[in-house]
């Protein structure tokens, strides 16, 4: 979108009346789907923090509030300084030389030369909205909803290759402060052909995903997720999530996750342990007698060429221990593609058909099939048989599905689109 620069006359007005300066700048982002966490409008420079949902990259998200805070201030500003925040994590913050910003705009410069006069830095545990002069009210509890159809399956079972269930998801959230959410989804049955199961599971082990059968049947009208969720940082480059309730289909629980991503880092390491305990197959509030304690040591490692690999280690939901390997490579356009296999201490007789777990799924943006930007993604995998070893809860807002797009070298791959 073109941005309407104001006249020098309406910049000074705006320097001696901050408040016109602060709507302007919060109605013009709100345009692009861009929303203040905080401003300050300095002498010579303007601080502000953002978060957005449409833009999955940090530089096209800071170039486009860059663009509207210089349109909006006077000549003496020098620095335009955004900061990003992902969820209620302040991730990353960049310092822009306005005036080199401001001549690649114009094209009588280059994105490299906005990079040399810029500083790319995190400051995770200060959030920077907290100083800031101009803070937005949030009233809290904040309440957001969705329905939508959606689809649960069985893929290669005896009974046939293909059973499946449409659905109707009701998700919803109810935060009551930053980093204190409430998350919910409920299904309702349409139409499914479940009803032709007929092959019940004959594991060795504690029956933890090999049940599948009974919950798709059972459980038509479900409580997928209930779960009280904390997120927070306290130190730098240190990520901490903690939660309980109805973890998912079939566990509910409590426990969390911790992250130690550096910033400046192609590397980074978690580590996730939860209490679980399995439940009934009708997913609603009753549980099963299976109780257990899983959790793992994970290493991230960016490779060459758009490769991003992951080595988890640990104990699994039917109490074995092992490793797990996944492989994954991201392409430009934002595609991901990516494979895993497990191997736990239990023998290949024990495992049962397949010796072992793996499994690959891809990833494709939504944006490669519209003419606007969307941050939002398709993903689908295919996990030939569901066995009970090397089985893993499921993590929903897993640190590093927030924060793996958002160390340094991931900005600087996406330095152009800003």
């Amino acid at each position: 979108k073109n941005v309407i620069r104001l006249s020098p006359e309406q910049a000074s007005k705006a320097r001696d009346d901050k408040g016109i300066f602060y709507r302007s700048l919060n109605k013009s982002l709100k345009d692009e789907e861009i929303y203040i966490q905080g401003a300050s409008y300095s002498e010579n420079s303007v601080d502000v923090v953002i978060a957005t949902t449409k833009f999955s990259k940090i530089s096209m998200a800071t170039g486009r509030t860059a663009r509207i805070v210089s349109a909006l201030s006077d000549e003496a500003i020098e620095e335009i300084n955004v900061d990003i925040m992902n969820g209620d994590f302040e991730v990353a913050s960049l310092k822009l030389n306005r005036q080199e910003f401001e001549k690649a705009a114009t094209y009588q410069g280059s994105n490299s030369e906005i990079l040399e006069k810029s500083s790319i830095y995190s400051k995770s545990n200060s959030p920077s909205y907290k100083s800031t002069d101009f803070q937005p009210t949030i009233r809290f509890p904040q309440i957001d909803w969705s329905l939508s159809p959606a689809v649960r399956h069985q893929i290669g079972g005896p009974e046939g290759f293909y059973l499946g269930q449409l659905w109707l998801r009701a998700d919803s959230t109810i935060k009551f402060a930053r980093g204190l959410t409430l998350y919910n989804t409920l299904g309702f049955d349409i139409y499914n052909t479940f009803n032709d199961f007929i092959n019940t599971s004959q594991s060795k082990l504690p029956h933890v995903r090999s049940d599948i059968q009974e919950y798709l049947d059972q459980g038509k009208n479900n409580i997928q997720k209930m779960k009280l969720e904390y997120m927070f940082s306290p130190y730098k480059d240190i990520f901490v999530r903690t939660d309980f309730g109805i973890l998912e289909e079939m566990f509910g629980g409590f426990g969390g996750e911790i992250l130690y991503r550096p910033f400046d880092k192609d590397y980074a390491v978690g580590f996730t342990l939860h209490r679980v305990k399995q439940r009934d197959y009708d997913q609603k509030f009753s549980f099963r007698d299976y109780t257990t304690d899983t959790g793992h040591l994970s290493l991230y490692y960016d490779l060459p060429y758009g490769i991003t690999s992951h080595l988890k280690m640990g104990k699994y939901l039917a109490r074995d221990k092992g490793l797990t390997i996944d492989l994954s490579r991201r392409f430009k356009t934002g595609f991901i593609v990516g494979a895993f296999a497990s191997k736990t201490n239990i023998s290949s007789e024990l495992f049962g058909e397949g010796s072992f777990d793996k499994g690959f799924y891809f990833s494709v943006p939504l944006d490669l099939f519209y003419t606007d930007y969307r941050a939002s993604s398709i993903s689908f995998g295919i996990h030939p048989l569901t066995k009970d070893g090397a089985a893993i809860l499921s993590q929903h807002n897993s640190l590093h599905s927030i924060l793996a797009d958002t160390n340094k070298s991931s900005i600087l791959r996406d330095w152009d689109n800003i």
